[in-house]
């Protein structure tokens, strides 16, 4: 097929659910060798068989191009079909955006007709154009046409009666065959007015408001609820629009900057109410707090100035979450970046946070983000090589270590290595299970003005990996008292509030 321009590319294997993940990986290393010593110029579909499209690697850490990541989706009961396009959908999109790589819907159905499957369908097609990405819906042609699904847009009333083929005449297989002629099919009028129905939100966030030189909308956006079954995408707007915000959420936006530059960053929101306060982190460093007041109405936006900051050219992450208490936060829809000729403001840097948007992790190892937990961490701890960070300035200070982790296991060793000299060192135990997280200071550290280079190594003696790390946490010490301190060893359950407190005697 090397030479076909009919050919888009090669679909490795189809909805491989069964082998574990790791085994997949080593499978479709070799396929991606195979092809790629005889055909350089085809796309190569990779697809995650259900298991999470997190567990892939980043595609430049293991020499892959041209790659795409492919999964199917078909929700497994009614509410999951209403909650997917606001809440589960996005969730998808995290792995695309983190790595930069084009996703593909294989397959995807809603199914059910009479619980709103149409309008579902309708949704999802909108969506998955707005995310840009290519979608296949499953399937086109049925034998028997139920309209009360969405299992075919085009299939046979009557359905054919197979044939029994040890005592079939050669008439009947002719009257079988003609029988399945095109002219008997009907069409779904339903699904096909889904799938033909004009799509929304073409326009950019920013159009016709200002000159800006980068945006960043829903597309870019990672939302972190901290709350289950709160933050989500509201679709019916358009543009549409983060909302719903709860206590412990935050959204990152991935900012693709294009030269180096002082910018100053916009968000585009609304807010009806007596105000609210917000917390905005650039690059995991804290920027400032924010007091947003009302636009007047939740529908109408205006652009809401975080100041003039000097960003350097590339990817960098922009992290909102509430701080304080309000009774209502803000619909979202985006941020964009004006160059200014005027000049920078200092980052207040009252905490800084390193987590799994900076980390650099250590190229054909087991590490992985897991880009589909609400919250994500870095988990598959399975070497001891160091997942690192760069943070390009850091003011002088005194700062308050904080180790965010999750792990079944006891007598854990992690280390924090800052420029290659300064350690800080603490055996770590069992929270209770992989994802009850736990925080656990390390101790303080002086830092100097400038950029600085971390290293965490976290050791175990078990196969399984050492745990899953959510972040470490650097509070300067002249802020502690407005931050939250961590030395009380409260237990964080999946959706951030205090669980049941395990015996950590001996980690105190």
């Amino acid at each position: 097929y090397r030479d076909r321009s009919v050919v888009a590319g090669y679909d490795l294997l189809n909805e491989p659910f069964e082998p574990p993940f790791d085994i997949l990986l080593a499978f479709y290393d070799r396929l991606y060798a195979a092809i790629r010593g005889v055909d350089g110029r085809h796309i190569i579909f990779m697809e995650d068989g259900f298991q999470g499209l997190h567990k892939f690697p980043n595609p430049q850490s293991v020499g892959w191009s041209n790659v795409v990541f492919s999964f199917h989706y078909y929700p497994s009961n009614p509410g999951e079909s209403f909650r997917a396009a606001g809440r589960i959908i996005p969730k998808f999109a995290r792995t695309g955006i983190a790595y930069d790589i084009p996703l593909y819907v294989g397959e995807f159905n809603t199914i059910d007709l009479r619980r709103g499957g149409a309008d579902l369908l309708k949704r999802y097609c909108e969506v998955f154009d707005y995310y840009g990405w290519p979608w296949s819906m499953w399937s086109f042609k049925v034998l028997m046409l139920d309209r009360d699904v969405n299992w075919g847009i085009v299939g046979y009333v009557d359905e054919p009666r197979p044939l029994v083929l040890s005592a079939v005449t050669p008439r009947e297989v002719t009257d079988f065959i003609l029988g399945l002629r095109s002219d008997r099919l009907e069409i779904n009028r339903t699904m096909a007015t889904a799938l033909s129905w004009r799509r929304r939100w073409g326009e950019k966030i920013a159009s016709g408001l200002w000159d800006s030189h980068f945006v960043s909308d829903l597309r870019s956006a990672f939302l972190l609820p901290g709350t289950p079954g709160k933050l989500r995408i509201e679709w019916q707007w358009s543009p549409p629009n983060i909302g719903y915000w709860a206590g412990g959420d935050s959204v990152v936006f991935a900012l693709d900057v294009p030269q180096d530059g002082n910018y100053e960053l916009r968000l585009v929101l609304s807010h009806d109410g007596d105000g609210c306060n917000a917390s905005v982190f650039l690059d995991g460093v804290h920027l400032a707090n924010y007091s947003i007041h009302s636009t007047g109405s939740w529908r109408r936006y205006e652009p809401f100035s975080l100041g003039i900051w000097r960003i350097q050219a590339g990817r960098h992450y922009l992290r909102i979450r509430p701080a304080g208490e309000s009774e209502s936060f803000i619909n979202l829809r985006g941020v964009v970046g004006i160059l200014s000729t005027n000049e920078p403001a200092n980052p207040m840097a009252s905490e800084i946070v390193l987590g799994p948007f900076l980390a650099e992790l250590p190229e054909r190892s087991a590490f992985r983000v897991e880009w589909d937990q609400d919250v994500p961490d870095i988990g598959f701890w399975r070497s001891r090589a160091p997942v690192r960070w760069r943070i390009p300035s850091i003011p002088e200070g005194q700062y308050d270590v904080v180790v965010v982790y999750s792990s079944p296991h006891d007598a854990t060793r992690f280390t924090l290595t800052v420029d290659g000299s300064l350690r800080q060192g603490k055996t770590l135990y069992s929270t209770g299970g992989w994802h009850r997280f736990h925080e656990v200071g390390l101790g303080t550290i002086h830092l100097q003005p400038g950029p600085h280079c971390f290293d965490a190594v976290w050791q175990t003696t078990s196969k399984e990996g050492a745990g899953n790390l959510r972040n470490i946490r650097l509070v300067r010490m002249t802020a502690r008292k407005s931050m939250a301190k961590a030395a009380d060893g409260a237990i964080l359950a999946d959706d951030g509030a205090k669980a049941e407190k395990p015996d950590l005697a001996r980690d105190r």
